[in-house]
């Protein structure tokens, strides 16, 4: 089994992560995600930011308080990442919507 463990690939990961303002951001700011992607060996994975089980909303009037909500990122499908990504590039509130019921749906 060693022979075999030598020659597996390695398994890379990265993680890409957007603000608010669904812009990427670098892990190393202390500025909160919304929203992330993890690749893993060319896999994806999404995460949207949740609040009381419902998708984090940076415009409600709670938004700035994101420190001290008890908020955490939960694993979603595509399409629920797609809907919230383009709440929070438009603001458009269909669009949260869209990804509360595919949350509920996942």
């Amino acid at each position: 089994m060693k022979y075999v463990e030598k020659h597996l690939p390695a398994e890379e990961q990265t993680e890409i992560l957007f603000n608010k303002n669904a812009k990427r951001i670098n892990p190393d700011t202390k500025e909160q995600s919304c929203s992330k992607v993890i690749v893993k060996n060319d896999r994806e994975t999404y995460y949207i930011r949740v609040h009381q089980g419902v998708p984090y909303d940076p415009l409600h009037s709670y938004g700035k308080k994101v420190q001290d909500l008890e908020t955490k990122m939960m694993q979603v499908s595509k399409n629920t990442f797609d809907f919230y990504m383009m709440y929070l590039n438009t603001n458009n509130s269909i669009y949260i919507t869209r990804a509360r019921r595919g949350l509920f749906n996942d």
